[in-house]
């Protein structure tokens, strides 16, 4: 994911979207620091942790990064568990919550 962030981020226009699904030690390896320090205008808005439900017990666990090419601050990265997709009333309230974080942001068309 660090060479394929660094080979589109600059073909995202201004606040452009990039998802990636990325391992969940993502932010452990040796190559985050130096594309946190070289990522200039792009900035780490949300990492959604896929249930563990959803891999095979010896399986890498997943999660989705949402970046955003902008030259707005956001001091603080979001971070989200999605419950066990069997938890139908958990899961729906984390979605209501995503929702509502995703149009705060201005990344949800409005209907």
């Amino acid at each position: 994911p660090f060479l394929m962030i660094e080979k589109y981020q600059e073909k995202l226009k201004e606040d452009g979207l990039m998802v990636l699904l990325v391992n969940q030690d993502f932010f452990f390896h040796q190559d985050f620091a130096k594309l946190k320090e070289e990522s200039q205008g792009l900035a780490f808005l949300s990492f959604i942790m896929l249930p563990e439900t959803m891999f095979q017990e010896q399986a890498t666990k997943k999660g989705i990064l949402l970046l955003k090419k902008t030259t707005k601050e956001y001091p603080q990265m979001s971070l989200i568990q999605l419950p066990s997709l069997t938890d139908q009333t958990q899961l729906q309230e984390i979605i209501k919550e995503l929702d509502i974080w995703l149009k705060e942001h201005s990344l949800r068309r409005k209907k």
